[in-house]
């Protein structure tokens, strides 16, 4: 019994330390076995060698705007009136460009086309608001505009000097003068639009019933409304817009009447109170 368990301690030592002699054989022999791999080594290589792929860089796409954008929707005015003076402005620049007396362009018609097309450029890189800023290419224009003949229109003109509630049976219809000495011309037109008191011969109208009735009752108890069918004429905001300059009374829709606006194109006259009311009507060959 002693022998025996004197002798199973030993034997087990034995096989412990012969496990352990094995585990470091195989550890060593494996380790050999990596020391024995082939060294590789590192080879600087250029940015231009082309059997080496550069890593391709990310180009950073531009973030979406989002932000929502206001559109600012602009109606076409279909009126008829509108569109007779879009294409009267048509008219009077094919006027001014157009070859005279001849059928085809000569040198000197196409260098005299393309030379007044460089200025008005220029002119109209920004608005001009003098009257010192006329150009002849805005008189040359202004001179087309009148030869056109133009279809008839109702403009309206407000007056409240003198009127009472007696005016209209009292009212003979007779030629509306136009003051001063007549300036016809480019110049003449800005001239009157930029000031109230240099008329240039030509009676002021409007092509708003609202603006005139304003006339008629602007510090006046009673006020009379004229309507009137004309044919020659000139619409100040569209001429002033078309040649680029600043139209000071643009909200007024002044249309000029060169010379006296003669009695028979006066349709009627209507009297307006202090309520607001009309107070009666007269027509022309009543």
């Amino acid at each position: 019994m002693n022998t025996l368990a004197a002798t199973a301690p030993e034997n087990k030592s034995n096989a412990i330390a012969n496990s352990v002699t094995q585990m470091q054989s195989s550890t060593e022999s494996a380790l050999q076995q990596v020391v024995d791999l082939p060294q590789y080594t590192m080879q600087e290589t250029s940015d231009s060698d082309p059997q080496i792929k550069q890593p391709v860089q990310l180009q950073e796409k531009p973030k979406a705007d989002i932000s929502v954008q206001k559109k600012h929707i602009k109606f076409a005015d279909n009126r008829p009136e509108a569109i007779a003076q879009r294409k009267y402005r048509l008219l009077a620049n094919a006027q001014v460009m157009q070859p005279k007396g001849k059928a085809r362009w000569t040198a000197e018609q196409h260098a005299e086309r393309n030379e007044r097309m460089r200025v008005d450029h220029e002119l109209f890189e920004k608005q001009r608001n003098s009257t010192n800023e006329v150009h002849q290419n805005d008189r040359d224009y202004f001179n087309a505009y009148m030869q056109i003949a133009k279809q008839s229109i109702r403009v309206y003109r407000g007056d409240g000097r003198g009127i009472n509630a007696n005016s209209l049976q009292n009212l003979n219809f007779t030629d509306i003068i136009a003051e001063q000495t007549p300036d016809i011309t480019f110049d003449g037109v800005l001239e009157h639009t930029h000031t109230s008191t240099m008329k240039n011969g030509m009676v002021s109208t409007t092509s708003d019933f609202n603006i005139a009735y304003g006339f008629a009752k602007d510090s006046h108890e009673w006020g009379i409304v004229y309507t009137i069918l004309v044919d020659n004429y000139i619409d100040t905001v569209a001429l002033l817009k078309e040649r680029y300059f600043k139209h000071r009374f643009e909200g007024q829709k002044e249309m000029l009447i060169p010379g006296n606006i003669p009695a028979s194109k006066i349709i009627s006259a209507t009297l307006y109170g202090s309520d607001g009311k009309v107070h009666g009507e007269k027509r022309n060959g009543q």
